[in-house]
């Protein structure tokens, strides 16, 4: 599959998501997200899913949106869907976690969030505090990606 998607509205004012078969190079799937813009759009490793972080905030007054798609069934409508009262800027899903249920980890500028999809399509997350010492007071200190590596064993 290939995945492209725009940060922010085109001609009709809203992002829009569009998904590939990339061996037929048939559109497979789109759809138009109604916030004002996308932060983060990722396939999922174990599932038709799509992990979609939208914002439609600032600093003043933030607002962000997690949603699970499935790009396959052709619906319009979110699986799961999560309003906030802070901007995430970055998610991943968690490649490591092959189970019934998908999971994955977003970051906002002071913290980050565990999230978990459950077999029932409701969004669960625990949100966790930076390690001590860590402090995001200057503005270069603010997170700004998150991304999961594997260890290399000796």
């Amino acid at each position: 599959m290939l995945l492209a998607f725009t940060k922010t509205g085109s001609m009709d004012g809203f992002p829009q998501i569009i998904v590939w078969d990339a061996q037929t190079r048939r559109k497979v799937s789109q759809i138009a997200i109604d916030d004002q813009e996308l932060i983060c759009v990722e396939f999922s490793n174990s599932s038709n899913s799509l992990l979609v972080i939208s914002t439609n905030g600032n600093e003043a007054h933030p607002r962000s949106t997690v949603a699970i798609w499935d790009f396959l069934d052709g619906r319009k409508e979110y699986l799961a869907k999560s309003v906030l009262p802070f901007i995430i800027v970055d998610a991943r899903w968690n490649p490591y976690m092959r189970t019934s249920a998908d999971e994955f980890v977003t970051i906002s500028h002071k913290k980050y969030h565990y999230w978990r999809v459950s077999e029932q399509l409701q969004l669960q997350y625990q949100q966790g505090d930076l390690p001590k010492g860590f402090t995001t007071s200057l503005p270069d200190k603010k997170l700004t990606s998150v991304s999961f590596v594997e260890p290399m064993m000796e």
